[in-house]
């Protein structure tokens, strides 16, 4: 069901193995900077490759999508660590594809 009550503060998300996520609430301007921040990835690649086969680049444009949207919307996080267990800061820095 879609409601129109829609968070106008930060909230916390639960996710699979433990894992929160603190967003603020996506709006049309987040959602417009991570479309953009995508598609500039996505033309960099295209660029790059010319012979990137369509399922692959729509695979990737989606991906770039939802980690644009993380860098723009995920204000913390709990439950993320690197292999040995210990837990990872927050960091806006985008890993690869």
């Amino acid at each position: 069901m879609l409601t129109l009550d829609l968070p106008v503060e930060p909230y916390w998300l639960d996710l699979p193995r433990g894992v929160r996520v603190e967003i603020r609430p996506v709006t049309t301007a987040v959602m417009a900077a991570a479309q953009a921040g995508s598609a500039r990835r996505l033309g960099a690649l295209r660029a790059s490759q010319a012979d990137l086969d369509p399922d692959m680049a729509r695979g990737l444009a989606f991906a770039f999508l939802v980690k644009a949207l993380a860098r723009h919307a995920v204000t913390a996080w709990e439950g993320v660590g690197d292999a040995a267990g210990k837990p990872l800061p927050l960091s806006p820095r985008p890993s690869s594809a």
